[in-house]
């Protein structure tokens, strides 16, 4: 195994990225990039200028190296091997963390970031069309696998099953959701264990960029920065 560049945001690091493939070649050790185009989106794929990937740009990199690993070198399968069996309950571990972190979510961009997952079922009913007038959100909707193009302002509702993804204009309701004043309702679960399900999101648009999460307890709206505000309390 060699080096791997994990895709960057900016190229501040030029200069130390270039010094350390150099010396990749000069010992015959391989240099994996991970910049090239077309692997990661800088809209979709990244928490922050400084490179962070979140989940969608953690699972095409990851995909990515495993594909590699698995095509050029001799690695066993580990999967089935009882001696790894902490591997899947790690996995569980993680579902049970996303599915709370989903539930908690408050920003939609965030919230959209992190279903870019195939094993997620997803049903969107969109209430108010001019939510799709912002193209962050487009462009979070293509990352889930809606095609670019399809989404118009006569959408009214996405239903993604393991990344595949069908936008209609007629409304499909969200079986026993009732979301009060909401422009965007989603309602998600895990395909693998379909019981697992992450309590139903209600976004609501009020003014151009300014999106709040209906919360269905009491019925109230809070901004993300109010209600991040108040849990950091």
């Amino acid at each position: 195994m060699g080096f791997i560049l994990v895709p960057v945001y900016t190229d501040d690091n030029l200069k130390e990225i270039n010094s350390a493939k150099a010396v990749a070649g000069k010992y015959s050790v391989e240099f994996i990039d991970l910049r090239q185009p077309g692997l990661v989106n800088f809209d979709t794929d990244y928490y922050d200028p400084e490179s962070h990937l979140n989940p969608s740009g953690a699972r095409k990199v990851t995909d990515y190296v495993g594909e590699i690993l698995s095509s050029r070198y001799s690695i066993p399968d580990h999967r089935s091997d009882p001696d790894y069996e902490t591997w899947n309950s790690d996995y569980i571990r993680y579902i049970d963390y996303k599915t709370e972190n989903l539930r908690t979510c408050r920003d939609l961009d965030v919230y959209l970031m992190l279903l870019a997952d195939r094993h997620l079922n997803i049903t969107m009913q969109i209430e108010n069309p001019k939510i799709l007038d912002d193209e962050v959100i487009k462009n979070l909707l293509e990352n889930l696998g809606v095609a670019p193009g399809e989404i118009r302002n006569s959408t009214r509702s996405i239903r993604i099953e393991q990344g595949d993804a069908k936008v209609s204009d007629e409304v499909r309701p969200v079986d026993q959701l009732v979301a009060k004043d909401a422009d965007l309702i989603i309602a998600v679960s895990n395909a693998d264990e379909p019981e697992n399900m992450a309590d139903a999101a209600y976004f609501r648009m009020s003014g151009a960029d300014n999106i709040s999460y209906l919360d269905p307890d009491s019925s109230t709206y809070h901004s993300p920065a109010v209600r991040l505000d108040h849990e950091d309390e």
